[in-house]
């Protein structure tokens, strides 16, 4: 058998491209990319899949592994140039680049959350994995709080519509805001000043970059009035960044204090909602009701002191006062480290296209001539987790181990689970094979009865799951 990485077809009939009865060996089969296609080494950077292909450079390219659930750095053990084709199709995802997706042959593998499919098999809608800015679950809080509070998420038309996320506060408030933005520098959190309100006030704003990573936020507070589905995922630190932001202690001579929460920019409904959620989640008596500017949520008194105490730990010092403490005795678990880095997130496909490039020339009439131009394919073999991100988008190859021994074939995928009855057109093929083999190929199943490549439902489980 060969050393390199090959496919098993596995059929019941006779297709011409077939080497041999029940099963071929090719080098590849399954689809490319064009030579311009971005990968991210360890050793080059950011290069062309091209040039790595035609220089056989040996490099580490960034990877995911799905047991580790992170982005790991995998070497290329195989380069893979398979000609020319002029039949190309584009996948359109948001992107923290201006690259846009990925253009690449009908036929190649994209991982989505619902497992590997055929580029050619998405639409516009589905998702798929890419790999996006790190947030933290500290991090996560903040930036769910604060949208409950000031701040709001602005879609980029440049990089097809990814968010950045805008905190806008008063100067008063500059230790504050200069806090979030220092908790967000991953995120390329700046500060903009000598800005005015509409209100005619002095403000301070903390911006983050245009990221894909806050899509899932984006989904969450917008529209308004399901904004309530944020206060479902909100932790006591992630209250605290909202109370600080919207919160107020209101004072009385008559009866103890009680916390109120702005939340006029939401309906009645979807604030009533968030009480209710507040009930169940934390066990707080919120009421929500009609004031003079709109809705607000009221805490009683036992649940404003219960909240206080549970919260003080992560307000920040220099809003002591809205919980009528000294600095000294708020901000215990305010601070958290910051990390850089990258994680897998799901990506919504805005556009898919077919692509079919063409040049032209001119006929000795004078007439122009147009006829599909041929672009180079180009791919990488990946050790261990056998996927890699191009142009942050994750794609790879199905992969599965398949072993003969006195005549007992017996299947195990890349992560060691046993496919041996669920593969069972690859067994078929692998038995009518004489002799003992062992192969580590990548399996595709071409149904009998169509003559078309596809997925069997088991092979979806070797995506993501």
């Amino acid at each position: 058998m060969a050393d390199k990485p090959i496919v098993m077809l596995c059929h019941d009939g006779d297709l011409k491209d077939l080497k041999r009865q029940g099963l071929a060996a090719e080098e590849k089969y399954d689809g490319c990319f064009p030579y311009s296609a971005i990968i991210e080494t360890k050793e080059y950077g950011k290069i062309k899949i091209g040039r790595v292909v035609q220089k056989h450079l040996s490099a580490h390219v960034k990877s995911y592994d799905f047991q580790k659930r992170e982005v790991v750095w995998k070497p290329i053990i195989n380069w893979v140039y398979k000609g020319s084709t002029a039949d190309w199709m584009a996948l359109k995802v948001p992107q923290t680049s201006r690259r846009k997706g990925i253009t690449c042959t009908p036929n190649h593998e994209i991982y989505t959350p619902d497992g590997k499919k055929f580029a050619d098999q998405l639409r516009k809608g589905d998702r798929v994995h890419i790999k996006s800015d790190l947030i933290t679950e500290e991090q996560d809080q903040v930036i769910l709080g604060t949208l409950l509070g000031d701040s709001s998420l602005f879609l980029d038309k440049r990089y097809l519509g990814s968010p950045r996320l805008v905190i806008p506060h008063s100067t008063k408030q500059k230790d504050y805001v200069e806090w979030e933005a220092q908790k967000l520098t991953n995120l390329g959190a700046v500060i903009e000043t000598h800005r005015t309100s509409g209100f005619g006030s002095k403000m301070l704003y903390a911006r983050t970059k245009t990221t894909p990573s806050l899509w899932r936020y984006y989904r969450l507070r917008y529209p308004k009035s399901q904004a309530h589905k944020i206060v479902d995922n909100l932790t006591h630190r992630g209250l605290a960044i909202w109370c600080m932001d919207d919160g107020t202690l209101c004072k009385s001579k008559r009866q103890r204090p009680r916390f109120r929460i702005s939340t006029n920019r939401y309906p009645l409904e979807t604030v009533q909602r968030m009480a209710k959620t507040l009930a169940n989640n934390f066990g707080y008596n919120v009421t929500a009701w009609n004031g003079a500017k709109g809705p607000e949520l009221f805490f009683n008194v036992d649940s404003t002191e219960q909240m206080m105490a549970d919260l003080a730990p992560y307000f920040h010092p220099s809003l002591s006062y809205k919980l009528n403490l000294e600095p000294s005795q708020v901000g215990e678990k305010l601070d958290f480290q910051v990390k850089f880095g990258e994680m897998l997130i799901e990506a919504e496909i805005l556009e898919t296209v077919q692509r079919k490039d063409f040049d032209h020339y001119q006929r000795n009439d004078g007439t122009i001539a147009h006829y599909p131009m041929k672009k180079g394919m180009y791919d990488i073999e990946v050790a261990d987790t056998h996927n890699y991100f191009l142009n942050d988008v994750l794609v790879g190859n199905t992969r599965v181990k398949i072993v003969k021994k006195n005549g007992v074939v017996s299947l195990i995928n890349r992560h060691g689970i046993d496919y041996t009855h669920r593969l069972t057109e690859i067994v078929d093929a692998a038995k009518a094979i004489k002799g003992d083999f062992t192969i580590d190929t990548e399996a595709v199943f071409i149904n009998p009865v169509t003559k078309e490549v596809e997925f069997t439902p088991c092979q979806a489980l070797f995506g993501s799951k």
